[in-house]
């Protein structure tokens, strides 16, 4: 198994990680930020594992509002914020090292933004705004950005007052959840988001009470890890669900702004991971005997040129204590040699790699063999699947039931394999129809005819 980094972030952050697990602590690291520092917290009690001063070359950083986890890149980006900048602007996107606190600019995010959070299932940063000086139905503004030059494309403006406005991806229910109001109110505000469609619905925090939130990261399970400030003026570390119910972990020395959090491993316990090959297609299995917090696997092939490409994604069973099975059928595979790999993503978007051990190898039919069309019967798409033993070339044609030529699919060589073409009926009316394959090759001939039909 093959946990992946990328240094010198995650390789510093890793033996970070791996001094805390050593000490006999077992929970998670939170990162955050206060003011010009950069923090790494243990998530049990809020106590401060390491600290370093944010520093960005050409700049002079007054405070940073947010920071957050890139569960696709491996970085951590930043909010910073500078005396006025260039063309206007004081906010500014960078990447972050959260040991050293040396930060790489990317690009200017425009005035007051102040909070970031990934979503890892679709790929997207998202930034918030607060910006007080524009009209209130307007004054908080959901972005997304992006991550090679700072550009921002607004999905909706929501009509909060003026403070923090911090908001956190929640990966069970794909909503961006936003707790936004003032200083000066005794409650705090929680929004949840859809940011495909920007519905909001409101929730009644409930529990611990708080006067604001300052930071927040989404842990699996429904849970969040919270900074704030509550109605008594102390600063602490909480938990928040999705439901709005509030509990106070431990008192933390400062207002902790962000969130990030990573956890020091992934404890999902895979026992085996196999295959087996029916002509065209490899069933891949796999078993864990034990989960925790795992959203689930992407299952991942490459062809031999050390490419992976993504081909599905398996849910998990979140946590468990006992022995689950796994499986996915990769159907329809040209001839060649494969290699299989299970991305094991947790809610938090941590993940770890397994290969299969064996490269697998699909070969070439034994005999001729044209395929019943599916679906069937169809409207308008269907797929025809044929098998050749040896290259030659192949000719597809659809005929009417009176024997009239409708469309000719394929006229071309092929090499000898599984192979199959797609046919669209729309400009057709509904009825029977038959497909032939013709092949001519050096050392033998082949044709054979099957019946299809169109329905609408």
């Amino acid at each position: 198994m093959k946990i992946q980094f990328t240094p010198p972030i995650s390789f510093l952050l890793f033996l970070l990680i791996s001094l805390f697990i050593s000490s006999g602590v077992s929970k998670a690291i939170v990162i955050g930020v206060h003011g010009t520092t950069i923090e790494a917290y243990d998530e049990s009690n809020w106590s401060t594992i390491s600290s370093a001063t944010l520093t960005m070359n050409g700049f002079t950083i007054v405070n940073s509002p947010s920071v957050t986890w890139n569960s696709d890149d491996l970085l951590y980006y930043i909010i910073l914020h500078t005396p006025g900048g260039t063309v206007g602007a004081e906010s500014q996107l960078a990447t972050v090292d959260p040991i050293s606190g040396v930060c790489t600019f990317i690009g200017y995010l425009g005035s007051d933004y102040q909070s970031l959070t990934y979503n890892s299932t679709a790929s997207v940063m998202y930034a918030m705004q607060g910006d007080e000086n524009i009209v209130v139905a307007q004054r908080t503004r959901l972005s997304s950005v992006n991550l090679s030059n700072a550009a921002t494309t607004t999905i909706g403006n929501f009509g909060y007052s003026e403070g923090c406005h911090i908001i956190a991806f929640n990966y069970d229910d794909n909503l961006v959840y936003l707790w936004s109001g003032d200083d000066d109110l005794a409650g705090y505000s929680l929004l949840k988001i859809n940011p495909n469609t920007s519905a909001q619905t409101g929730v009644i925090q409930t529990g611990f009470q708080m006067k604001f939130m300052s930071g927040a990261v989404y842990r699996g399970g429904n849970v969040f890890i919270a900074n704030g400030r509550s109605v008594s003026l102390t600063n602490c570390g909480l938990t928040v669900t999705s439901a709005g119910v509030v509990s106070f972990v431990a008192n933390s020395a400062t207002l902790v702004y962000g969130l990030a959090y990573r956890d020091p491993l992934l404890p999902v316990e895979l026992t085996s991971f196999t295959s087996e090959v029916s002509d065209n297609s490899v069933l891949l299995k796999w078993t864990t005997s034990k989960e925790t917090n795992n959203k689930g696997f992407e299952v991942e092939r490459s062809s031999g040129n050390n490419s992976w490409n993504k081909i599905a994604f398996v849910n998990g069973n979140g946590n468990s204590e006992h022995h689950i099975n796994y499986s996915f059928n990769n159907k329809n595979l040209s001839s060649g040699s494969y290699s299989y790999r299970l991305k094991q993503i947790d809610f938090n978007g941590n993940f770890e790699f397994h290969d299969l051990n064996n490269e697998v190898f699909i070969g070439v039919p034994e005999k001729f063999e044209l395929l019943q069309n599916y679906p069937n019967p169809f409207n308008p798409n269907t797929s025809i699947e044929y098998r050749l033993p040896l290259d030659g070339f192949v000719n597809i044609i659809i005929y009417d039931y009176m024997g009239r030529e409708v469309s000719s699919l394929l006229n071309e060589y092929k090499t000898a394999g599984f192979h199959s073409v797609n046919f669209n009926a729309g400009s057709i009316p509904s009825g029977t129809y038959f497909y032939k394959i013709i092949f001519n090759g050096e050392s033998a001939v082949f044709s054979t005819v099957k019946k299809m039909m169109v329905i609408k």
